[in-house]
Protein backbone atom coordinates (compact mmCIF):
# COMPACT_ATOMS: atom_id res chain seq x y z
CA UNK A 1 0.00 0.00 0.00
CA UNK A 2 1.20 3.51 -1.31
CA UNK A 3 1.92 5.81 1.94
CA UNK A 4 0.39 9.28 1.28
CA UNK A 5 -1.32 12.02 3.41
CA UNK A 6 -4.67 10.80 3.41
CA UNK A 7 -3.42 7.19 4.28
CA UNK A 8 -2.09 8.39 6.98
CA UNK A 9 -5.47 9.48 7.82
CA UNK A 10 -7.92 6.33 6.63
CA UNK A 11 -5.62 3.20 7.28
CA UNK A 12 -4.76 2.20 10.79
CA UNK A 13 -1.42 0.63 10.19
CA UNK A 14 -0.55 3.93 8.73
CA UNK A 15 -1.49 5.79 11.91
CA UNK A 16 2.03 6.08 13.68
CA UNK A 17 3.53 9.17 15.22
CA UNK A 18 5.77 10.21 12.32
CA UNK A 19 2.51 9.86 9.68
CA UNK A 20 0.91 12.15 11.92
CA UNK A 21 3.41 14.54 11.91
CA UNK A 22 4.00 14.54 8.30
CA UNK A 23 0.14 14.94 8.04
CA UNK A 24 -0.17 17.67 10.43
CA UNK A 25 2.94 19.92 8.68
CA UNK A 26 1.29 18.94 5.31
CA UNK A 27 -2.01 20.29 6.78
CA UNK A 28 0.16 23.42 8.33
CA UNK A 29 1.40 24.55 4.91
CA UNK A 30 -2.06 24.32 2.68
CA UNK A 31 -3.31 26.67 5.81
CA UNK A 32 -0.17 28.97 5.11
CA UNK A 33 -0.44 28.61 1.48
CA UNK A 34 -4.31 29.69 1.42
CA UNK A 35 -3.04 32.21 4.14
CA UNK A 36 -0.90 33.82 1.57
CA UNK A 37 -3.08 33.61 -0.98
CA UNK A 38 -5.81 35.53 1.04
CA UNK A 39 -2.82 38.35 1.42
CA UNK A 40 -2.10 38.32 -2.25
CA UNK A 41 -5.93 38.85 -3.02
CA UNK A 42 -6.11 41.45 -0.39
CA UNK A 43 -3.19 43.19 -1.88
CA UNK A 44 -4.47 43.55 -4.92
CA UNK A 45 -7.90 44.79 -4.13
CA UNK A 46 -6.47 47.34 -2.46
CA UNK A 47 -4.06 48.93 -5.62
CA UNK A 48 -7.09 48.29 -7.70
CA UNK A 49 -9.30 50.54 -5.56
CA UNK A 50 -6.63 53.10 -5.29
CA UNK A 51 -6.03 53.64 -8.95
CA UNK A 52 -9.96 53.85 -9.18
CA UNK A 53 -10.18 56.41 -6.55
CA UNK A 54 -7.52 58.61 -8.92
CA UNK A 55 -10.40 58.68 -11.82
CA UNK A 56 -12.47 60.53 -9.58
CA UNK A 57 -10.39 63.34 -10.25
CA UNK A 58 -13.32 64.03 -13.54
CA UNK A 59 -15.96 66.43 -12.76
CA UNK A 60 -19.09 66.68 -14.17
CA UNK A 61 -19.40 69.95 -16.42
CA UNK A 62 -21.35 71.57 -13.51
CA UNK A 63 -19.00 70.79 -11.07
CA UNK A 64 -16.32 71.96 -13.11
CA UNK A 65 -17.80 75.34 -13.93
CA UNK A 66 -18.38 75.68 -10.28
CA UNK A 67 -14.43 75.72 -9.35
CA UNK A 68 -13.13 77.33 -12.07
CA UNK A 69 -15.45 80.55 -10.88
CA UNK A 70 -13.17 81.69 -8.77
CA UNK A 71 -10.13 84.17 -9.10
CA UNK A 72 -6.37 82.62 -9.92
CA UNK A 73 -7.32 79.05 -11.27
CA UNK A 74 -5.04 77.38 -13.13
CA UNK A 75 -7.51 76.09 -15.99
CA UNK A 76 -5.85 74.19 -19.26
CA UNK A 77 -7.07 74.17 -22.73
CA UNK A 78 -4.84 71.14 -24.03
CA UNK A 79 -6.63 71.54 -27.82
CA UNK A 80 -4.61 72.87 -30.89
CA UNK A 81 -4.36 76.74 -30.99
CA UNK A 82 -7.03 76.98 -33.84
CA UNK A 83 -9.72 75.15 -31.54
CA UNK A 84 -8.89 77.34 -28.95
CA UNK A 85 -9.29 80.36 -30.71
CA UNK A 86 -12.75 78.96 -32.12
CA UNK A 87 -14.40 78.90 -28.02
CA UNK A 88 -12.55 77.95 -24.83
CA UNK A 89 -13.51 78.89 -21.34
CA UNK A 90 -13.20 82.34 -19.77
CA UNK A 91 -9.20 82.69 -18.02
CA UNK A 92 -8.07 79.42 -19.52
CA UNK A 93 -4.53 79.03 -21.14
CA UNK A 94 -3.81 77.25 -24.35
CA UNK A 95 -1.34 74.53 -24.30
CA UNK A 96 -1.32 72.31 -26.97
CA UNK A 97 -1.14 68.74 -26.20
CA UNK A 98 -0.03 67.30 -29.04
CA UNK A 99 2.19 70.17 -29.68
CA UNK A 100 5.97 70.02 -28.97
CA UNK A 101 6.32 72.76 -26.03
CA UNK A 102 3.64 71.24 -23.55
CA UNK A 103 5.97 70.44 -20.48
CA UNK A 104 7.47 73.88 -21.16
CA UNK A 105 4.18 75.77 -21.00
CA UNK A 106 2.99 74.10 -18.08
CA UNK A 107 6.14 74.42 -16.26
CA UNK A 108 5.13 78.02 -15.16
CA UNK A 109 1.93 76.64 -13.49
CA UNK A 110 2.39 76.02 -9.48
CA UNK A 111 2.10 72.23 -8.31
CA UNK A 112 0.76 72.82 -4.94
CA UNK A 113 -2.57 74.75 -6.31
CA UNK A 114 -5.56 72.42 -8.06
CA UNK A 115 -4.90 72.45 -11.90
CA UNK A 116 -7.89 71.92 -14.10
CA UNK A 117 -7.37 70.80 -17.82
CA UNK A 118 -10.04 70.39 -20.29
CA UNK A 119 -10.13 69.42 -24.07
CA UNK A 120 -13.18 68.99 -26.81
CA UNK A 121 -14.32 65.28 -25.65
CA UNK A 122 -12.24 64.20 -22.49
CA UNK A 123 -9.19 61.96 -24.24
CA UNK A 124 -6.51 64.45 -24.41
CA UNK A 125 -7.00 65.97 -21.24
CA UNK A 126 -7.29 62.57 -19.63
CA UNK A 127 -3.83 62.28 -21.09
CA UNK A 128 -2.47 65.52 -20.20
CA UNK A 129 -4.01 65.02 -16.63
CA UNK A 130 -2.02 61.64 -16.05
CA UNK A 131 1.28 63.65 -17.31
CA UNK A 132 0.64 66.52 -15.33
CA UNK A 133 0.37 64.08 -12.36
CA UNK A 134 2.80 62.49 -13.12
CA UNK A 135 5.19 65.71 -13.01
CA UNK A 136 4.31 66.39 -9.44
CA UNK A 137 0.97 68.07 -10.34
CA UNK A 138 -0.61 67.22 -6.66
CA UNK A 139 -4.17 68.23 -7.52
CA UNK A 140 -5.41 67.63 -11.22
CA UNK A 141 -8.71 67.60 -12.28
CA UNK A 142 -10.55 66.93 -16.09
CA UNK A 143 -13.94 67.97 -17.56
CA UNK A 144 -15.41 64.56 -18.07
CA UNK A 145 -16.41 64.58 -21.92
CA UNK A 146 -14.70 67.65 -22.60
CA UNK A 147 -16.28 70.72 -24.34
CA UNK A 148 -18.81 68.40 -25.80
CA UNK A 149 -20.19 67.33 -22.17
CA UNK A 150 -19.87 70.99 -21.27
CA UNK A 151 -21.98 72.01 -24.30
CA UNK A 152 -24.69 69.74 -24.13
CA UNK A 153 -25.03 69.68 -20.02
CA UNK A 154 -25.38 72.97 -19.47
CA UNK A 155 -27.05 73.60 -22.93
CA UNK A 156 -24.93 76.83 -23.74
CA UNK A 157 -21.87 77.58 -25.34
CA UNK A 158 -19.00 78.59 -23.19
CA UNK A 159 -17.98 82.40 -22.66
CA UNK A 160 -17.64 84.20 -25.81
CA UNK A 161 -13.87 84.62 -27.02
CA UNK A 162 -12.08 88.29 -26.85
CA UNK A 163 -12.25 88.03 -30.52
CA UNK A 164 -15.68 87.29 -30.41
CA UNK A 165 -16.01 90.43 -28.39
CA UNK A 166 -14.28 92.98 -30.45
CA UNK A 167 -16.86 92.05 -33.39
Amino acid sequence: MRHNLFTAFYCKPCLTKRNLIFAETTIAHMVAEKFRLSLITLLLLVLCSCSFAQNNNQLSPKEFSKVIASDGVQLIDVRTPDEYEQEHLESAINSDWNGDVFDEETSVLDKNKPVYVYCQSGNRSAKAAAHLRKAGFKEVYELKGGMKAWQLELLTAPPKTEKDEEE
